[in-house]
């Protein structure tokens, strides 16, 4: 007699995304500023993290926010499209800004967590990915962020 043994597993996938609005993560600083100019913002924060700002649009209704890690801060770490223009696509599953809550989930599935962000609205976290997005407090999308947050889904 054979006795045959199925053994079913359910695997959690992670996602990782690097390009967003046309740029990827880990490119140099430089080529933001080769595409778009002089940034309109920038700063450093207290953990050695550097940003810079720029307009995509001149109404202000869409811009690019792009961080860099203190380790390097000359390498894209972080890149965020925000605002409220609704006509653009972001490069990101087809998304554009100004989508109602149910559209969102639709597109970018249930949140695994939801932060109070006060005026901004509320953040969206979703496990085992490195993207996060903001809902505005009319209930709109109006960010998506990509980040490398490759050592904490990849860990050697």
């Amino acid at each position: 007699m054979i006795c045959f043994m199925f053994l079913t597993t359910h695997a959690i996938g992670q996602s990782f995304y690097t390009d967003l609005y046309g740029f990827k993560l880990g490119q140099y600083r430089e080529t933001a500023k080769n595409e778009l100019g002089n940034p309109i913002q920038y700063g450093k924060f207290d953990d050695g993290f550097v940003y810079e700002a720029y307009l995509l649009k001149p109404d202000t209704s869409l811009y690019i926010i792009f961080e860099y890690a203190a380790r390097d801060t000359n390498i894209i770490w972080s890149i965020q499209v925000s605002g409220s223009n609704s006509t653009t696509d972001v490069g990101f599953k087809n998304a554009t800004l100004g989508i109602d809550k149910i559209q969102t989930e639709k597109l970018f599935g249930k949140p695994t967590s939801i932060e109070d962000i006060g005026d901004y609205g509320n953040k969206w976290d979703y496990d085992k990915t490195n993207f996060s997005l903001e809902v505005n407090t009319k209930g709109k999308l109006s960010s998506i962020k990509v980040l490398d947050n490759s050592g904490e889904l990849f860990p050697n």
